[in-house]
């Protein structure tokens, strides 16, 4: 989301982001040594231990190399005040240094070209960027393939924006951002894991036009818009961990791997514009309702427990060369008693999963209903069942006859 008109925030977030900085620059910054940088420009080996420093502009040029360790650089004047890393220079932030700004409202720049050397280890950028549509203004703008390890990303716009580049980002918090927590814009390889992304003004990981990207063992959760936003032309991305507050897959061949979809009553749709889409090793939380509309689907090894089932829909030819698929899964229906009473009264499921996709394959599964049916195909024809059980209400003699 990007919106005219400057930066726009609530008054609560407006005020938690004041305190909450302003207690951060204080507890990184007592008891050190200042020093006045004014425009620091860096065309040689620099390293700054212990200090806090203020400086209108750091400009780091090829060949410089910036190391902070345990201090924290102020910029001095925003929004115009900038951290430039060129090509060919290196900034490095290590030991509990910290990046942000003396302004109470107003961010700086942060970019780190092609080219460039950027490490950040144990340390925190705070309170970066403001609203543009230019993304480069928007927050941490990084098109080189940065290692981030163990640091914070809060009250920046965007938490960082990697672009046209992988990077390596482990173990990091990436919190009370304005809009994304990490925004992959083009972004090719690059690894997150192990990190949280949570209470982010939009989405909490938006790839956009990016490919095998790995998203791995994250807890994304409590985010404005969807936890995972993937869209535009991106394919052969996996995401894993837990996740909470929507997905959205609004591109082809993408995969959910080694997640636990952590939403009570999750309504997912895998549609049918994006062909090619893939769960494995996926863990859905009570209540959950997943419907399938893109041919080329696997769901392999996924349970639904106290579920509202599966709906598979579409009869689109290609689905006989390349069918959904479902494998080793198992999914079990909730029973009214476990529904609220105005649903159980007027709602109650009837079918554990329902086929109305052509060529469905279903192999390896358990399915189970308890006073409902197992299984309900309806005008697909080429549907086979294999190796799998079904347990609940004796399904319609025409189902029978289909199956055997």
């Amino acid at each position: 989301m990007r919106r005219e008109g400057g930066l726009i925030m609530n008054f609560g977030r407006l005020l938690l982001y004041l305190l909450a900085s302003a207690s951060m620059v204080f507890a990184t910054t007592t008891g050190l040594p200042t020093l006045e940088k004014g425009e620091w420009v860096i065309t040689g080996e620099e390293t700054i231990t212990d200090s806090v420093i203020n400086a209108v502009n750091v400009t780091i040029e090829s060949g410089g190399a910036l190391t902070l360790s345990g201090s924290t650089l102020q910029l001095t004047n925003p929004p115009s005040s900038t951290v430039w890393v060129k090509a060919g220079g290196t900034l490095k932030i290590f030991g509990n240094s910290a990046v942000t700004t003396t302004s109470a409202t107003t961010g700086y720049l942060f970019w780190a070209d092609p080219d460039s050397v950027l490490e950040i280890m144990d340390s925190a950028i705070t309170k970066c960027g403001f609203n543009s549509f230019d993304y480069k203004y928007a927050g941490p703008y990084v098109r080189t393939n940065a290692i981030i390890n163990n640091s914070i990303f809060e009250y920046n716009f965007d938490g960082l924006i990697i672009r046209n580049s992988p990077a390596t980002i482990t173990n990091s918090n990436f919190t009370n951002n304005e809009e994304m927590g990490i925004f992959l814009h083009t972004s090719k390889s690059s690894i997150l894991q192990g990190n949280e992304i949570k209470n982010n003004g939009a989405f909490g990981v938006e790839v956009l036009d990016g490919s095998d990207n790995a998203l791995a063992a994250n807890v994304v959760e409590n985010n404005l818009l969807d936890s995972v936003y993937i869209h535009g032309n991106s394919a052969d991305n996996i995401v894993g961990g837990t996740l909470a507050g929507g997905l959205s897959l609004n591109a082809s061949a993408n995969s959910i791997e080694d997640a636990y979809i952590s939403d009570e009553n999750a309504n997912v749709t895998l549609y049918a514009a994006f062909p090619g889409q893939t769960l494995r090793n996926v863990e859905f939380a009570r209540g959950a309702k997943l419907t399938i509309e893109a041919v080329g689907t696997t769901l392999e090894n996924v349970t639904m427990t106290d579920a509202e089932g599966i709906v598979v829909e579409g009869s689109d030819t290609a689905a006989k060369e390349n069918p959904i698929t479902i494998k080793n899964s198992v999914i079990k229906i909730r029973t009214p008693a476990t529904l609220p009473p105005i649903t159980a009264s007027l709602m109650t499921p009837k079918q554990a999963v329902i086929v109305r996709a052509a060529y469905t394959k279903i192999g390896g599964t358990t399915i189970e209903a308890e006073n409902a049916t197992a299984l309900l195909v309806e005008n697909a024809d080429g549907v086979t069942v294999t190796d799998t059980v079904l347990q609940g209400s004796q399904p319609p003699a025409r189902l029978v006859t289909a199956l055997l």
